[in-house]
């Protein structure tokens, strides 16, 4: 009998009701065009449909209803009728299942009155998401003193249980306690760990997903990036996925916590990120409201430690590919050229621009094939407005254009001035020559800051009236690397030759040159000075 009796007491203690009280609610989170001033709230017409207001304060969470519960507040109005109604859902949008809704509550005068809201019991059912929604348009109506009546909740970790003085055994038997931490055996996680509930096995609070997705169908603006709150803090531009292949579809492989993850695709970076729709794309997305902003992003829910492989998504669609991809955007080849023959060659010449690498710099390398100074680079490009620069070297050897005196050939965009070239869209044009440009300038290269010879600073030559041989003599202590540059006098250069800061003269041949005007300039990174020579038969 005493027996009988411990078990049914122990059951009377598992089974007992207790009541949480949650006191002055308010429901700060503005969603879908409603507005709220303090504890005001108005649905205006033009806002959503599923417009509302939301509880933020997540210290109340998770809400359970194992017993019938009740909202109390405070309500007054502007002086029309106003029709209110209160949700719980098991969590924010989209993971809402379970849910339910209040009966409907009326908030009559402009004088503050009482009122009260039952709700029904909702069994073993927690919830995580506690809204408000006013259903009378353009009506002002206010709650103060919200008071919810809910069910308890036990806690994960009740420090009462924790026995340091209990001899567990040692015995490997793993358990995952309610608080994600795997202990040897359930003995240690009720006597050390104080956990109220856990399941056999160890904690699994991870999982490897792969994030596939075709580009096949897309202008690459520079490299393919996937981001997201933690992938990478919403950076952007910090984690690369990968096509080996070549097939067009990019792959990224990460471990990633159990539980709901939001990300994008990016193409090139932030200016050729995914434009996904609430609706139309609310297959594979969430939308997130944040005052005047709305952002729509990807989702993916791990529920389990098993490896995930997310299915080949097309660019910017929640589904693959069409297998019939539309015409190739990228139908008209630009040659783009740029004279350095004036510049002291730092490194490999660069062109860069959003359509070219995504800024990357230092991607796309441009050749001198005829070793005439002059650079070439052929990129397919989309029709479309396309900034550029090129880089001597890589970013630090960057151009520096100007605004005003570059406006012809530049564009200029929160401070930063680029080259800048329209294309159109005809079919009949398929290829390009943007023409050859000085390294910094819209125009091509003109030889300048001439001298004579007697004024130049750091050199002279000898003789200035050559047949064959001809003497570069280097004044003084002159350590800097240098270039030496011959330009005919239509400007194309001829010779271009670095010498160490160490050498003392350099001889050079103009045997096989025409007869007629040069100009010689020797350069290092201070300074510039040219000299006319002339070739006799």
């Amino acid at each position: 009998m005493k027996y009988f009796l411990y078990i049914s007491l122990f059951c009377i203690q598992l089974t007992a009701f207790s009541q949480t009280t949650n006191t002055n609610i308010e429901f700060t989170g503005v969603f879908g065009g409603t507005s709220m001033d303090g504890n005001t709230y108005q649905n205006p017409t033009g806002s959503e449909t599923w417009g509302g207001f939301a509880n933020e304060d997540v210290s109340l969470y998770p809400l359970s209803f194992s017993e019938a519960g009740e909202i109390t507040f405070t309500g007054a109005t502007a002086g029309t009728d106003t029709e209110v109604y209160f949700r719980f859902e098991y969590n924010p949008y989209p993971d809402t299942e379970p849910s339910f809704n209040t009966v409907a509550v009326t908030v009559s005068g402009t004088d503050e009155a009482p009122y009260s809201v039952a709700i029904p019991s909702q069994g073993a059912n927690t919830f995580s998401s506690f809204l408000m929604y006013v259903t009378t348009l353009d009506s002002q109506v206010t709650l103060t003193n919200v008071t919810l009546y809910s069910s308890a909740t036990v806690a994960c970790v009740d420090e009462s249980l924790i026995n340091p003085d209990a001899v567990c055994p040692t015995v490997i038997d793993y358990v995952c306690g309610c608080n994600g931490v795997t202990y040897d055996n359930a003995c240690i996680a009720t006597n050390e760990g104080g956990v109220t509930s856990y399941t056999a096995g160890e904690c699994v609070n991870s999982a490897s997903v792969t994030f596939q997705v075709d580009m096949s169908q897309e202008t690459i603006l520079g490299p393919i990036y996937i981001t997201g709150q933690i992938i990478d803090d919403w950076c952007g531009t910090c984690e690369l996925m990968d096509d080996s292949d070549g097939d067009g579809i990019y792959t990224y492989t990460r471990e990633l916590s159990l539980g709901t993850h939001e990300y994008k695709f990016n193409n090139g970076g932030w200016n050729g990120t995914e434009s996904l729709e609430t609706e139309a794309d609310s297959a594979c997305t969430v939308t997130t409201i944040d005052g005047e902003n709305i952002f729509v992003n990807r989702v993916v829910e791990l529920t389990s430690g098993d490896e995930l492989i997310l299915d080949v998504v097309c660019f910017n669609a929640c589904d693959a590919c069409d297998a019939t991809p539309p015409p190739v955007k990228d139908d008209v080849a630009v040659t783009f050229s740029v004279d350095m023959s004036q510049e002291l060659i730092l490194g490999n010449i660069y062109i860069t621009g959003p359509s070219i690498d995504g800024w990357d710099g230092t991607s796309v390398e441009m050749t001198d094939g005829d070793g005439d100074s002059v650079y070439d680079v052929t990129v397919d490009l989309a029709a479309g407005i396309h900034e550029y620069k090129f880089n001597n070297g890589g970013w630090d050897g960057t151009e520096n254009l100007d605004a005003t005196e570059d406006a012809a050939c530049t564009i200029t965009t929160d401070g930063f001035t680029n080259r800048v070239i329209e294309l159109e869209l005809d079919s009949t044009v398929v290829v390009v020559e943007a023409g050859t440009v000085c390294f910094n300038s819209c125009e091509g290269c003109m030889v300048n800051n001439i001298s004579e010879e007697e004024d130049a600073s750091f050199f002279n030559v000898y003789p200035t009236l050559v047949e064959d041989i001809a003497t570069v003599k280097f004044h003084g202590n002159n350590p800097l690397n240098k270039v030496l540059i011959i330009n005919d006098i239509a400007g194309k250069t001829i010779l271009r030759k670095e010498i160490s800061g160490t050498a003392d003269n350099e001889v050079f041949d103009m045997s096989a040159y025409d007869s007629g005007l040069y100009i010689l300039t020797v350069m290092t990174e201070k300074e510039s000075n040219s000299i006319r020579i002339i070739k006799s038969k």
